[in-house]
């Protein structure tokens, strides 16, 4: 008994010894079990931040998803859906640009050029890229931003010239990535089938308005007016009827000229439906500028034509706009002969006083979207108390008077490098895009004939200049290798 609790006794030390032993143990184990699960935490949250970070990357990498946030840019020409944000309604109210605009060209344009970026990174060294040269119209462009640019150094208000250097930017950077990445007839063709449908929709949104079924609206960057100086006057969601007059009018000559070029089937039905649906709006819009800017692309499409345009389909299309003015005729001639409470006499004091803002500050202008800010000291010596006061109604004397003569020398190149450019793609004879290029050409001679009574800016027609300088060059680069392989060019293209 003696030995056996001698025994019991030797071991308890041991016993005691061994539990803190144990304890450490578990402890132990739970410690590395918890830094695993924290290891594989962290592991997991950086693989979903790098996915997070690598998929969009990989997304716009994606022909579907740039082709959509292309159209997305060409569909926004005619819907305009924008917000200007730091907006100033006093010097918007007298024609300057009131606001940095957003909209939703931007933000796809910006979608595009990181699309274009990490494209870049991902091919480099994979092979040497296509040379590009540079042209008469790159050349004038780039020429007119750094002129709307340098101007803001004299200017009295550099924030409002900011405003107006930022949206020519942008204008600037859409024909480039046009220039660039629209390289192939079935990307020009996509480009010209959302334009289309882009008219379309527009058409209808005014037909609806003429008919009282689209009031007043202002939600969300989406307006849309219906009562211009005391007349129901169409603007659909463009702004006011002059801009969406001139927005039509060159939209319906694009679509005359693609009407009678030999493309699809269903390019022709956009065509035919577009310039159809947009005949009516155009009338009701009241814009004898408009009306004049149809008629000069009309006319200039039919002249140079004449010899290979299909004569059934422009007897029929004269047939129908002789027929639809002769039916609104009454409407037509009261805006052209009647009493149009001055609106008309109103652009002569506004061009007088352009022309002596433009005396003195010659070379460079009074800076960028600051004509509305540099005129007031002339409102007293230019214009009486009964005179209309807004930004000159004449895009030329506008550009001349904010950015000097070198702004104005610039955009006058870049507008007849676009026609030269147009003119020869319709002299290489590709029966297709010859009529696309001449509809650019004819809709831009129209646009430049309403310039003399318009002050375009940052609009759908402003945006349409820069779309198709980038088209036409494109046609150009195109027809060019067209010659080379003419079998499969046109084949491409007028496959069922």
């Amino acid at each position: 008994m003696t030995h056996l609790a001698n025994s019991t006794r030797s071991f308890e030390p041991t016993r005691s010894s061994s539990m803190p032993s144990i304890a450490e143990s578990v402890r132990a184990r739970s410690n590395a079990n918890m830094d695993r699960s924290v290891g594989r935490v962290c592991t997991c949250a950086l693989s979903l931040a790098l996915r997070a970070l690598v998929f969009p990357a990989v997304a716009l990498t994606s022909r579907k998803l740039q082709r959509a946030l292309l159209a997305i840019i060409v569909l926004n020409i005619s819907w305009q859906i924008q917000k200007y944000f730091f907006l100033r309604e006093d010097v918007a109210n007298l024609g300057s640009m009131g606001g940095l605009q957003i909209s939703l060209t931007n933000i796809a344009l910006a979608g595009l050029y990181a699309a274009w970026l990490i494209e870049s990174v991902i091919h480099r060294g994979s092979g040497e890229p296509e040379k590009q040269h540079l042209s008469a119209v790159t050349i004038s462009a780039a020429l007119f931003v750094l002129f709307c640019a340098l101007s803001i150094l004299v200017a009295s208000d550099a924030t409002l010239g900011a405003f107006e250097v930022s949206s020519v930017l942008e204008r600037f950077l859409l024909y480039i990535y046009i220039v660039h990445k629209v390289g192939s007839r079935e990307d020009l063709l996509f480009v010209t089938r959302v334009f289309l449908i882009g008219l379309i929709i527009q058409s209808f949104l005014m037909l609806a308005q003429a008919g009282g079924l689209l009031p007043t609206v202002d939600w969300y960057g989406i307006k849309a007016r219906t009562d211009f100086a005391g007349d129901p006057r169409v603007s659909g969601t463009i702004g006011s009827p002059n801009t969406a007059a001139a927005y039509l009018a060159m939209s319906m000559v694009f679509a005359f000229s693609v009407l009678l070029s030999g493309v699809r089937p269903v390019d022709k039905f956009l065509s035919g439906a577009g310039l159809s649906l947009a005949l009516l709006p155009l009338l009701f819009t009241s814009s004898r500028g408009g009306w004049m800017s149809f008629l000069a692309g009309f006319i200039t499409v039919l002249l140079v034509s004449r010899s290979r345009a299909p004569r059934k389909l422009v007897a029929i299309a004269a047939v129908a706009l002789v027929l639809v003015a002769i039916s609104l005729s009454g409407q037509v001639q009261k805006r052209l002969v009647g009493d149009d409470h001055g609106s008309a006499a109103s652009r002569i004091p506004l061009n007088k006083l352009a022309l002596a803002m433009i005396e003195d500050h010659p070379l460079l202008g009074v800076g960028s979207n600051n004509f509305s800010v540099a005129m007031q000291p002339y409102l007293a010596h230019a214009l009486t108390g009964d005179d209309f006061v807004y930004t000159v109604h004449n895009t030329y004397l506008r550009v001349w008077a904010e950015t000097g003569i070198g702004g104005l020398i610039a955009y006058v190149w870049f507008l007849l490098s676009i026609l030269q450019r147009a003119f020869r793609v319709w002299q290489l004879r590709d029966y297709v895009l010859a009529f696309m290029s001449l509809g650019c050409a004819a809709a831009i001679i129209g646009l430049m004939v309403q310039m003399n009574f318009e002050p375009f800016r940052g609009d759908a027609a402003g945006h349409m200049i820069w779309l198709f300088a980038g088209m036409v060059t494109v046609m150009y680069r195109l027809s060019l290798k067209s010659r080379s392989f003419p079998s499969a060019s046109v084949s491409a293209v007028l496959r069922p």
